[in-house]
């Protein structure tokens, strides 16, 4: 799969403790039920200016709670590929983070998720 580059964005709501942040136009790709895309702050440095260049950075968040997956890699294929094996599991179709958590496969999906963590190195 070919990296998102500046001309390749989506917009990205992520969950904070008290709402939402949106970010427009981050470079990232839609990977199922997830973003794959650069790290907000660097999305924000570039914004103001700050910063010419992304670092090389990529993460993963889910696109209907904005939670992160916790994965932050410099390994876009590895994360793609990641994802790309998760995409079709149940517990994404979620809506909520209180929703997947007692989704009755929530358990396999985590450990299917620490599993593939490990098998990519992400």
């Amino acid at each position: 799969m070919k990296k998102p580059t500046k001309k390749d964005t989506v917009r990205l709501s992520i969950a904070l403790r008290g709402g939402r942040q949106i970010f427009e136009n981050i470079v990232g790709m839609q990977v199922g039920t997830c973003i794959l895309h650069r790290l907000p702050s660097e999305h924000e440095d570039m914004e103001r200016g700050d910063r010419k260049r992304y670092s090389g950075w990529w993460m993963a968040t889910h696109r209907a709670t904005g939670l992160s997956l916790g994965v932050t890699t410099k390994d876009f294929d590895g994360l793609y590929a990641f994802l790309k094996e998760i995409e079709g599991d149940s517990v994404l179709l979620m809506l909520t983070g209180k929703q997947m958590e007692s989704h009755p496969e929530y358990q396999e999906f985590i450990d299917k998720f620490n599993r593939l963590r490990s098998k990519y190195r992400i």
